[in-house]
């Protein structure tokens, strides 16, 4: 079959759910783990400070000493369950000081510049993680404090006794900038100035914080800024050049057990995704020993705390395939290695193999092309859907079939729906309404024909680290004349819009596997519960009066959005009344719901936001024959996968699936939400789950 490449009609969507229907890997949302293995080399650079000129013979002027002086940061800490203070600082701090030895009043303080990209603290993790997610070091390496008043100097400085200053002025972090006050003891003896000054600050205020990893880590609302400097008088800040932050990786050591203990776990759990050719390669590389050597650490942290390998199902669930939880011995071989040292036993750029190839090839029969779309920087999220036609003109299957993101900065997850041909009118009606490629879309792609037949059905999902989505042998997606798909993009953007053309590849069933009739039918159905999560009592948000937070979410996402909290409520019956008494901060609900495909279970998906708490499915509640079918004791927004079970479990038209869903607002500490309910924002939740299913051809 030739390939056809195809410039596309245009868009489509559903729920803005980081969802995915057939895959067999990660479902991952890429900013949030971007930065767990990748390689810590930072750019020493010395940041350059307004330099401040004597004026009088009273003024003496002091250059901070890059060499003697530190910023550091504080911040209350839970990782993995422990209680701790992170504290993590640079000596890239520079900034001038005139003492006016005559009029102390007049002397002054010039603005001091930090590089935050290299504050090292005892975990390479923590620093990534806020050098990419928090601090934005990329787009902002430098804080600058310029101070306004100084307090405290006396009439007449007296050589070695300190005195207690307060500087306040204006702190700026990345594009915020906010009123601060630093305090503490400075002291001047001959050509040295020394001070130690703190300055507790609002992480929220700054977009920096709290910190919130689902499963992982947890900080503080406040953080303290110390600047211990040391200015010295006359002096030229010294020139560094050429120096990083990369720890160490020595290679040499006969007692090391890397290469026995904990090369083949990497190699048989990580390396399929994170080597060359594997799916998570494009965002973050484990490919040699060196690679690991350099965050040895950080794996024993990630993997102790289960964090990673990223699988969430417990063992109450059913056998899954492609199970990557390690055992008590894998985990042990990791964490003896990292509190050794983790040193090497053989060279750093020893190539780290995965164990087997997982990543599945898809033939190019049909290629299409999304129109060439950019939104609005001013609107970080956005949602745009395009039609996706394949121009079927008989009965065909699709049996594997891939996303190809275009720009992946800001690609930030798609999700493919499948419409009949009856509703491509409305599409292209949806299409006309604005000159821009496609339409804002939400629910189910915003198509709502109620033609007879009118369907639109989501077919799978994409997220960085996803691979392409294979059909079980001897089944397909069908796709009748006139069939299209639907694409969702969810666009985040960062500081830049770029013109985004992603495309869709589809593998189709040749002649020969049709030889023997049509293919059995793949399809996925989607079984949701409430979501209603009051605040905590006492919380003066207005947006904690539901009426104002159902009408916000309106406002919001239109009105079809309105209606899913309506319908769900109804469908599980429950009220907003159900849920009044869950005002202490966590919230849950349960709806038993009929299967409506029968069929053979090829895969389940469970989905909620960052409030998500704990899930389970569970087949035929309260009978002799129930069975857990997925059980996630511990949610996490950043690990959401597909889970196939190893033996077959068909469903039926009589059999029940108990969707239950937990919350927990301390998992975003800060987040100033209001009442929670169903809606499309990461800051609204779902109760959301898929099983997709095989059922005989007919």
């Amino acid at each position: 079959m030739t390939e056809r490449v195809q410039r596309l009609r245009r868009p489509i969507g559903f729920f803005a759910v980081l969802t995915l229907a057939l895959g067999v890997t990660a479902f991952i949302t890429r900013d949030q783990w971007l930065w767990s293995v990748q390689s810590d080399s930072v750019e020493f650079e010395v940041p350059e400070a307004p330099e401040l000129e004597v004026e009088t013979p009273d003024e003496r002027l002091f250059r901070i000493d890059i060499e003697q002086s530190l910023a550091t940061y504080r911040v209350a800490e839970r990782l993995v369950g422990n209680e701790n203070v992170a504290e993590g600082s640079t000596s890239a701090i520079a900034g001038d000081i005139i003492i006016n030895t005559a009029d102390t009043s007049a002397s002054t303080v010039g603005t001091i510049v930090i590089n935050v990209e290299t504050f090292t603290s005892d975990s390479s993790l923590r620093d990534k993680r806020l050098r990419h997610d928090y601090l934005e070091s990329n787009h902002f390496r430098f804080v600058e404090f310029s101070t306004t008043e100084i307090g405290g100097l006396p009439d007449q400085i007296v050589e070695g006794t300190p005195y207690e200053l307060t500087l306040t002025g204006d702190l700026t972090v990345k594009e915020t900038t906010a009123p601060v006050t630093f305090t503490g003891p400075a002291t001047l003896q001959g050509d040295t100035l020394t001070a130690s000054m703190t300055a507790t600050i609002e992480l929220a205020t700054f977009d920096a914080g709290p910190i919130s990893i689902a499963g992982l880590a947890t900080s503080g609302e406040t953080a303290d800024l110390v600047f211990d400097l040391v200015a010295v008088s006359d002096a030229d800040a010294p020139e560094i050049d050429d120096i990083t932050v990369d720890p160490e990786i020595t290679d040499d050591d006969p007692n090391s057990s890397f290469s026995a203990a904990v090369q083949p776990v990497l190699e048989q759990n990580c390396a399929s995704c994170h080597v060359a050719g594997g799916p998570g390669h494009a965002t973050f590389a484990l490919e040699t020993a060196g690679d690991a050597a350099e965050v040895a650490s950080g794996l024993k942290l990630v993997t102790e705390s289960r964090y990673m390998p990223g699988w969430l199902a417990s063992d109450e669930s059913v056998p899954f395939h492609d199970d990557r939880s390690l055992s008590a011995d894998e985990l042990a071989a990791i964490a003896d290695w990292a509190d050794a040292g983790g040193t090497l036993d053989v060279p750093a750029d020893t190539p780290i193999i995965p164990s087997e190839q997982i990543l599945a090839d898809v033939r190019r029969d049909i290629v299409m092309r999304g129109e060439p779309y950019a939104g609005d920087p001013e609107v970080p999220d956005d949602y745009n859907c395009q039609v996706y036609d394949p121009q079927i003109t008989e009965t065909s299957y699709v049996t594997r079939f891939e996303f190809e993101p275009d720009q992946k900065e800001v690609v930030h997850h798609a999700v493919v729906f499948l419409a009949t041909a009856n509703m491509a009118d409305e599409a292209a009606a949806r299409d006309a309404e604005t000159e821009a490629p496609g339409w804002t879309c939400y629910g189910l792609a915003d198509l709502n024909s109620t033609d007879e037949g009118a369907r639109v059905d989501q077919v799978m999902g994409w997220a960085p680290g996803l691979q392409p989505a294979v059909m079980p042998e001897g089944s397909g997606l069908k796709m009748e004349p006139g069939d299209f798909l639907v694409v969702q993009l969810h666009l985040h953007y960062d500081h830049e819009a770029p013109l985004d053309s992603s495309a869709m590849v589809l593998q189709m069933a040749t002649e020969e596997e049709l030889a023997d009739g049509p293919l059995d039918s793949v399809v996925t159905t989607r079984y949701l519960g409430p979501a209603e999560i009051p605040c905590v009592e006492g919380d003066p948000n207005p947006l904690c009066d539901r009426e104002l937070a159902y009408a916000n979410v309106i406002e919001r996402f239109g009105a079809f959005a309105g209606a899913i909290p309506l319908g769900l409520n109804r469908l599980c019956g429950v009220t907003p009344e159900d849920f009044a008494h869950m005002n202490q901060g966590t919230a849950s609900s349960s709806c038993d719901l009929n299967v409506t495909r029968p069929g053979e279970i090829v895969s389940l998906l469970g989905h909620m936001h960052e409030l998500g708490s704990w899930m389970r499915m569970t087949l035929n509640p309260g009978t002799p024959e129930e069975r857990i079918l997925l059980d996630i004791p511990v949610w996490s927004f950043e690990w959401q996968l597909t889970y196939s079970p190893v033996e077959s479990i068909v469903l039926d038209g009589d059999d029940v699936i108990r969707l239950e869903c937990g919350w927990d607002r301390s998992l975003q500490p800060g987040a100033d939400l209001g009442y929670v309910m169903w809606a499309e924002g990461t800051g609204d939740e779902m109760c959301y789950s898929t099983i997709s299913t095989r059922t005989p051809a007919e």
